[in-house]
C-alpha cells in the first residue's frame, strides 16, 4: 500500500512540474493542425479561383479579345500575384498587349513572367518569356539587349529543347543589326546539324530549312547591297578628289579650246 501511494505522489509531483507544458503542448498541435487545415483550404480555394480567372483569360484570347484579356490580368494580379497561374496569365496578357501594340506593357508583364517563373521553378515558362522578350527587343532594335536576354537562355540547361530557335533568333539579332558573317554562321550551323541529322522526311523540318536558307540568300543580297554602296562611296570620293585638283580658270580670262569642253567634262566625269 505505502509502494502504491508513493508511486501517487511521484505521479502527482511530475504531473504539476510537467502537465502544464504538456496539456499546452496538445493545445498548441491542435490549433497548429487546424490551423494548417485551414490555411491549406483557404490556399487551395484561392489556387482554385486563379485557375478559373486564368481559364476566362484564355476563353478570352482564343477569341482575340485583347481587352478582356488585359483588363482580367489587371485583376488577376492584383488578387492572385504569387498563384501557380501567375507567370502563365503573364504570357497571355503580354500577347493581348503586343496584338493591342503596346510593347512596353508586353515587355512589363514578360518581365514577371520571368521573375515569378523563377520563383516557382517552371523554367519551361521562363525560356518562353525570354524568347518572346527578345522577339520584342529585335523588333525595337535593340539587337544587344536581344542577344543578352538570348545568352541567358543558353545558360539554362533545361532551354535545351528550345535550342535551335535561340540560335536562329541570335541569327536574326546579327543579320538585321548588320553582323552578316556572325549571322550566316548561326544560320548554317543549324543547317549543318540537321544535314547530319538526315530530318527530310519530317515537313516541319523542311519548313524550318526553308527559312533558314531564304534568310541566308538574304544575307548574300544584304552584302551586294553593302558592297556597291561602299562602290559609290569610293567613286564619289574619288570624284571629289580629283574635283578639287582641278584649278578655276581667273574670272575673265580667255578659255583654251573652248571646242573641247564638253569632251572633257565627259571625260572626268567618266
Amino acid at each position: 500500500m505505502a509502494g502504491e501511494e508513493e508511486q501517487i505522489e511521484s505521479l502527482k509531483k511530475w504531473w504539476s512540474e510537467y502537465g502544464k507544458a504538456i496539456v499546452t503542448g496538445v493545445l498548441v498541435g491542435a490549433v497548429s493542425v487546424g490551423g494548417w487545415s485551414v490555411w491549406q483550404n483557404h490556399r487551395n480555394d484561392r489556387i482554385e479561383r486563379a485557375s478559373v480567372e486564368y481559364h476566362e483569360m484564355i476563353e478570352d484570347s482564343a477569341e482575340g479579345e485583347s481587352d478582356k484579356v488585359l483588363a482580367r490580368a489587371e485583376t488577376f494580379f492584383d488578387d492572385y500575384p504569387n498563384s501557380p497561374y501567375t507567370s502563365l496569365a503573364s504570357l497571355l496578357a503580354a500577347r493581348a498587349a503586343v496584338h493591342s501594340d503596346d510593347t512596353e506593357q508586353a515587355k512589363t508583364h514578360l518581365q514577371r513572367a520571368i521573375e515569378h517563373s523563377d520563383d516557382t521553378k517552371l523554367p519551361e515558362v521562363n525560356t518562353i518569356a525570354r524568347i518572346q522578350m527578345a522577339r520584342l527587343q529585335i523588333d525595337a532594335d535593340d539587337f544587344p539587349g536581344a542577344l543578352s536576354t538570348l545568352d541567358r537562355i543558353d545558360s539554362d540547361p533545361d532551354s535545351e529543347p528550345f535550342r535551335n530557335l535561340v540560335i536562329e533568333l541570335k541569327g536574326d539579332a546579327q543579320r538585321l543589326s548588320g553582323d552578316i558573317e556572325a549571322a550566316r554562321r548561326l544560320y548554317r550551323s543549324l543547317l549543318d546539324e540537321k544535314e547530319a541529322e538526315d530530318a527530310d522526311d519530317d515537313p516541319l523540318q523542311r519548313e524550318i530549312d526553308r527559312r533558314l536558307n531564304a534568310k541566308i540568300d538574304d544575307l548574300g543580297r544584304i552584302a551586294e547591297s553593302l558592297s556597291s554602296d561602299d562602290m559609290v562611296d569610293s567613286s564619289s570620293d574619288s570624284d571629289d578628289s580629283r574635283s578639287s585638283g582641278d584649278k578655276t580658270p581667273a574670272e575673265g580670262a580667255p578659255d583654251e579650246d573652248a571646242s573641247g569642253d564638253d569632251d572633257s567634262a565627259s571625260s572626268v566625269d567618266g
